[in-house]
Order: C-alpha cells, then sequence, then structure tokens
C-alpha cells in the first residue's frame, strides 16, 4: 500500500516514516502543503497520512483543495494532530473515509 505522508516538522516525519515503514507501507513524503498538492497532482496514493497543523497550508485546506485536483474521494485520510487540536480533526472535512490520530504515530505493540 503506496502513503504519503505529510508532516511540516522533519524530526516527526522521519519517526513516523519509520514507523509506516516497519508496518509494511510504501512511504512517500512532503514536508508540507504545498509539496503534498504538487505530489496528489502527478502521483496515485492508495492513503494519505497528513498532519494538520502545518505553516504554509494546514491539513484542513489540503482536503479541502483534493477535489479540485480530482483525487478519488474515497482514498483515505489519516489526520494527524498532537492532543491539543484533536478536536480540530474530529469534524467531517469531505465525504469519503477519514480518520484522525494523535502525533507522533507509534509503532504497533506486539500481542503478549
Amino acid at each position: 500500500m503506496k502513503l504519503l505522508l505529510v508532516e511540516d516538522q522533519e524530526h516527526v516525519l522521519r519517526l513516523e516514516r519509520m514507523v509506516l515503514i516497519t508496518d509494511g507501507f510504501d512511504v512517500e513524503t512532503a514536508s508540507g502543503g504545498r509539496e503534498a498538492l504538487q505530489k496528489l497532482k502527478s502521483t496515485r496514493y492508495d492513503g494519505i497520512v497528513l498532519d494538520i497543523l502545518m505553516p504554509d497550508i494546514d491539513g484542513c485546506e489540503v482536503v479541502r483543495q483534493l477535489k479540485s485536483i480530482r483525487l478519488n474521494s474515497r482514498t483515505p485520510v489519516i489526520m494527524v494532530t498532537p492532543v491539543s487540536s484533536r478536536a480540530r480533526a474530529s469534524a467531517p472535512l469531505r465525504p469519503g473515509p477519514w480518520r484522525s490520530l494523535t502525533s507522533p504515530l507509534r509503532p504497533k505493540r506486539s500481542a503478549r
């Protein structure tokens, strides 16, 4: 499964990328909303993991602009946000599958 991971903080981007790769995903990255939109225009992804709080174009605006670049409305979008802004991520932003998680992502714990 090919994912686009969008995060403006380099250390968080590296950590979350490693978590997703360890879980078996093919991960491409973007360091902000503008870069994400450019990549989404030219590449198809099976899912998008998107930071809400970014300085150039925030995650909510990226989601709003997805329609204009003809992204398949069934492409899952996971909004990643610090606990303090979780409420902002909980409102539906567009039709189709989406979910919010708390940043940074952490590896799955193995069952014991």
